[in-house]
C-alpha cells in the first residue's frame, strides 16, 4: 500500500528537522493503530503506543515534546507526549 510507504517518508524527513529528539515516529495504519518510536541512537524500538484506528500521519515538535497523529478512519487527532503516551484526543469531524 502507499499511505503507509508515504508516511514513513514523510516521517523520515521530519528527523532531519527534528534533531534535538533521538526519536523517530512511525505510525503502523491499521486498527487499532499503533505508533512505533523508534531511538535513532540504538535503532532500537523503545515504545509502541496505541492511538486510535489508522493512524496515517505525523508531525513532531521541534523540541521532540509532543507528537501528533492523524487517523484516518477515526476523524480524529492523537497527542503522544515524551514519555510515548497517548494523552490526548481531538476529534475533527468528517474529511
Amino acid at each position: 500500500m502507499l499511505y503507509p510507504l508515504l508516511s514513513a517518508v514523510m516521517i523520515l524527513m521530519l528527523v532531519n528537522v527534528v534533531v534535538a529528539t533521538p526519536y523517530v515516529y512511525i505510525s503502523n495504519y491499521g486498527n487499532p493503530g499503533t505508533v512505533s518510536v523508534i531511538n535513532t541512537d540504538t535503532n532500537n524500538v523503545t515504545a509502541t503506543t496505541i492511538v486510535v484506528d489508522y493512524p496515517f500521519g505525523v508531525a513532531v515538535m521541534p523540541d521532540g515534546t509532543k507528537v501528533y497523529v492523524t487517523n484516518y478512519n477515526s476523524n480524529n487527532v492523537s497527542l503522544i507526549n515524551s514519555w510515548h503516551s497517548c494523552v490526548h484526543l481531538w476529534e475533527v469531524g468528517d474529511y
